[in-house]
């Protein structure tokens, strides 16, 4: 089976390389040791228990925080918390 490559130039190498660095910047600022708590899609999803397109109703119609960098969502703790509180029913009994 055949293999095919693209050419990459360095011109896109270190565009793509700056973006790393800036989603590792982010990162770092959010995720430091004792601190908040980042969930990437996957995770999110298992902890709301909900599928991705349910998740990306809730991002689109404003329901859910979130943090874009690049092509990536990234959920905070506080994100969740807010998104939970706000949606909070008390039991009727």
């Amino acid at each position: 089976m055949k293999k095919y490559f693209k050419k990459v130039e360095s011109v896109e190498i270190d565009a793509l390389l700056g973006e790393l660095d800036t989603i590792e910047t982010c990162l770092d600022k959010v995720s430091a040791p004792g601190e908040i708590k980042v969930y990437n899609k996957t995770e999110i999803n298992s902890v709301l228990g909900v599928n991705e397109k349910l998740l990306r109703r809730y991002r689109y119609d404003g329901k859910l925080s979130y943090t874009k960098v690049g092509d990536h969502y990234w959920y905070t703790q506080n994100d969740i918390d807010e998104f939970m509180a706000k949606y909070h029913r008390k039991p009727f009994a």
